[in-house]
């Protein structure tokens, strides 16, 4: 029997009003959505709507919830940080890091900035205590606000944000695997299969004979290892040049990398150059995918990813 496909579901204008409501500003319509709803002319200012709920402060309650669960800011919050080898990661700057990526991601939309400066931007959006952290106290006098510091250096753009990284990390050691997973998975919509079952974790060790290029082959000789680690540890590598604070180690590291798509880098600047000139159509379908998870509450379908992916190429 032929299969009938129903398109998606008219929407009321109060529907449309609540969706609206609820995904930008977790909460119901104000008076101002329902009176348009109520007068059915919200649909001919919608996009003025869309900037004003944007604009309005309820927009970081989306924000500060939506985020940390892209960029999975969980492991962040329950890092147990060794506080001998870094003692400023402590709970103050903890709390303030933690907010970074929100902040950001907030002044990026309510300025329209171009999608690549999720990943490669020439300032940094920070207050005084997460400039200090970076380095760049001197830049900023904005006390507890954040603000678009102009900065040519490392920090700019979310992937060394020292709330990512440091999560990507045991809290003594930078991890690779951990870190190029992460961007495979939430950065490019490009997710590495599962590893296999009992398959054992990068070995660490404090024997510094071995580089970390040697932990990572003894790790993928293993059975099962290889064909996953080879679209995985490409992505990890160039973040070596930052510890386990997110900060950027002083001493020269090896980060030259061959990427799964054929590009070589040889550090964490020429890689986000790279995914901003070359892979940006991948991270417009990895945000507006995390978003559309987000905003309709489940996985999205394979027709539906189909979609977005025609969209962000578009």
């Amino acid at each position: 029997f032929p299969v009938t496909i129903n398109g998606p579901e008219p929407l009321t204008d109060h529907e449309l009003a609540a969706k609206l409501a609820f995904f930008l500003w977790n909460s119901p319509p104000d008076q101002k959505l329902t009176a348009l709803a109520d007068n059915s002319t919200l649909r001919q200012q919608l996009h003025s709507e869309i900037d004003r709920l944007i604009d309005d402060p309820n927009f970081f309650r989306f924000i500060s919830e939506f985020t940390p669960q892209w960029l999975n800011l969980d492991r962040f919050d329950v890092l147990s940080v060794d506080e001998k080898r870094f003692p400023h990661l402590n709970r103050t700057a903890r709390s303030r890091l933690r907010l970074e990526p929100s902040e950001t991601l907030a002044w990026l939309i309510r300025s329209d900035r171009p999608v690549s400066e999720l990943v490669q931007a020439d300032y940094v959006v920070a207050d005084d205590q997460v400039a200090a952290y970076y380095g760049l106290a001197d830049q900023s006098e904005s006390g507890f606000a954040f603000q678009p510091i102009p900065h040519k250096g490392n920090v700019g753009g979310l992937l060394t944000q020292a709330a990512v990284l440091a999560g990507l990390s045991n809290g003594r050691e930078p991890n690779p695997v951990k870190r190029g997973a992460w961007l495979a998975r939430k950065i490019i919509a490009e997710p590495p299969a599962d590893p296999p079952p009992n398959v054992p974790q990068l070995p660490e060790s404090n024997d510094s004979s071995l580089s970390l290029r040697q932990k990572l082959e003894a790790h993928r000789n293993q059975p099962g290892c290889a064909k996953c680690h080879a679209g995985i540890d490409p992505w990890g590598v160039p973040f070596e040049q930052y510890d386990a604070s997110g900060r950027k180690r002083s001493e020269t590291v090896d980060a030259v990398s061959t990427l799964p798509d054929g590009a070589t880098v040889d550090s964490v600047e020429s890689l986000k150059r790279h995914l901003a000139a070359d892979r940006l159509d991948q991270i417009t379908f990895s945000f507006i995918k995390h978003l559309a998870t987000w905003g309709n509450g489940r996985s999205l379908a394979w027709t539906e990813g189909e979609q977005l992916q025609s969209y962000a190429q578009s």
